[in-house]
């Protein structure tokens, strides 16, 4: 498969997987199991310098959510109405 299309497959799925509402908190990007959540949409240049200013931010919970509050235009975590 081209990988343009592989790629436009995958971020279908995606997509698909981000509509799905958790079912206690009614927030969207649930995996069609609903064991994970997609939090953040970080590109790959900006997640790279990140770790190399702080290496374990993709390691340490609570840094990872102080750096996504500072970042909101990252944040894909919605509540449904928002």
């Amino acid at each position: 498969m081209d990988p343009i299309m592989q790629h436009i497959a995958e971020e279908r799925t995606l997509d698909k997987e981000i509509r799905t509402l958790g079912a206690l908190r009614h927030s969207t990007g649930w995996t069609s199991d609903r064991s994970m959540q997609r939090v953040a949409c970080i590109p790959q240049p900006v997640w790279g310098m990140a770790l190399q200013i702080d290496p374990d931010l993709g390691i340490n919970k609570e840094k990872f959510y102080a750096w996504l509050s500072q970042h909101p235009e990252y944040d894909m975590r919605g509540k449904v109405g928002e």
